[in-house]
């Protein structure tokens, strides 16, 4: 059969005989001249019902040269996007996923020592291969020992399975079901909720640092700001500088601020707060000393981030800008870190059985403000939530039933070291 596809009727009868030859989606059959009968335009996609013949040839309107041809505005955006553009954070995502399989692939271990220890992941792979990837991620979970969040694991897929050209790309469905059922069955009993980190904690960990250090002051700031203004961790690192001014004199020290841009709020609904100092938090001194640091290093312009990557020397780190989206601000995942380890560094790391992350600072003054008695309308405004939520009642609550868990502890019928009482040692003590 020549080169291409041509597609004759052999006979005419109800059981025709039709001959053809895939091709990949992209390709169109070139129109040929049979003695024979019509020439049909067929692909891989091609779906016929019962008594349906496949479209010709001739009944396609055949492309010109202008169905070829862009504008130059069209290929200067094509170019962008080329070139990662407003999108390259994506592009660097979906790279840095695909070398991660790469990597696993070529170190990955075999169940059957007699076998190859390695497995193909370029240019083409298998489906086998991609769901022990997931299945493996599955099980360690990440690098900090958090597990993996299903749509995180489906985001991998996607981004493993377009690597490949169409018609070499495995199935992905049973990949996706398997995904689900983690979902379902494993992820929801993984996924702790984040613990309260409340005045009776919060003020232990900040006293542990050094705030003689910049990075001391600034994780002192971070921590503040993130309790005092009930902010989530992504949200204390997108404050600009000209969102916080202090109030250093007169009859009430504290900090006017403006948050921009939350979850639920966008820049058109941002209005200035006044967030009175308390002696305890030492609200005020704590966003003053870091932005004396800010200007120290020249950091200090108001459109530049409060917060700032440093080096271990607290020098600004070089290159911010080029290095993600976000730019010189700090990422959700470095606040979160930020705040685990200085609670680990006082001791609370782990609170009532729950791990301490960057959300532990909202959830910590909720349960403080809840604990006074604040109305749940006020909490719901104080923390940018609906005037109708019932979250600060439910989800952001941490029930003292988790403290006093124990309180009653069976355990406590029992004697310390076992040192029962005896006729001739009535007390249990020890000779």
């Amino acid at each position: 059969m020549p080169e291409g596809t041509e597609v004759t009727e052999l006979a005419e009868d109800v059981n025709e005989l039709v001959e053809a030859e895939l091709v990949d989606d992209t390709e169109h059959l070139p129109a040929q001249t049979s003695p024979d009968g019509p020439v049909y335009r067929i692909t891989r996609n091609t779906m016929l019902g019962p008594g349906e013949e496949p479209p010709r040839v001739e009944e396609h309107p055949g492309f010109r040269k202008i169905d070829f041809h862009v504008s130059e505005r069209t290929r200067q955006r094509l170019r962008n996007v080329e070139g990662g553009g407003r999108n390259r954070n994506t592009k660097i995502n979906r790279d840095s996923t695909r070398e991660r399989f790469r990597a696993w692939c070529e170190t990955a271990e075999n169940e059957e020592p007699e076998n190859e220890t390695t497995r193909v992941a370029w240019p083409s792979t298998t489906a086998a291969n991609v769901a022990e990837y997931i299945g493996t991620l599955m099980e360690t979970g990440q690098p900090d020992g958090t597990p993996y969040s299903p749509d995180t694991l489906l985001a991998y897929v996607s981004r493993i399975l377009t690597w490949y050209p169409k018609g070499e790309r495995p199935d992905g469905s049973a990949i996706r079901d398997m995904i689900e059922d983690y979902r379902e069955l494993e992820y929801k009993g993984l996924k702790d909720q984040a613990a309260a980190l409340t005045l009776e904690h919060l003020l232990p960990t900040l006293d542990k640092i050094n705030e003689s250090t910049r990075i001391g002051r600034r994780d002192a700031a971070l921590l503040v700001l993130g309790y005092r203004l009930l902010l989530r961790g992504i949200e204390v690192a997108d404050l600009p500088n000209h969102d916080l001014r202090p109030v250093t004199s007169g009859p009430r020290r504290g900090v006017w601020v403006r948050v921009a841009k939350t979850k639920t709020t966008s820049a058109k609904d941002a209005v200035w707060r006044f967030y009175a100092d308390r002696p305890d938090l030492r609200f005020t001194d704590r966003v003053v000393a870091w932005q004396a640091d800010l200007t120290e290093l020249g950091a200090n312009a108001g459109h530049l981030p409060f917060l700032r990557a440093l080096t271990k020397k607290g020098n600004l780190q070089k290159g911010r800008d080029h290095a993600t989206v976000r730019g010189l601000r700090l990422s959700g995942r470095t606040v979160n870190t930020v705040v685990k380890t200085r609670a680990g560094a006082a001791g609370r790391g782990i609170i009532d059985g729950l791990p301490v992350r960057s959300h532990s600072l909202r959830v910590g003054a909720n349960n403080d403000l809840k604990r006074a008695k604040v109305s749940r309308a006020a909490r719901n405004e104080e923390g940018r939530w609906s005037p109708n939520s019932v979250l600060t009642d439910t989800t952001y609550t941490r029930a003292d039933a988790l403290a006093a868990a124990q309180e009653n502890d069976v355990f406590e019928a029992v004697p310390l070291y076992g040192q029962w009482p005896t006729e001739a040692n009535p007390d249990g003590a020890t000779a």
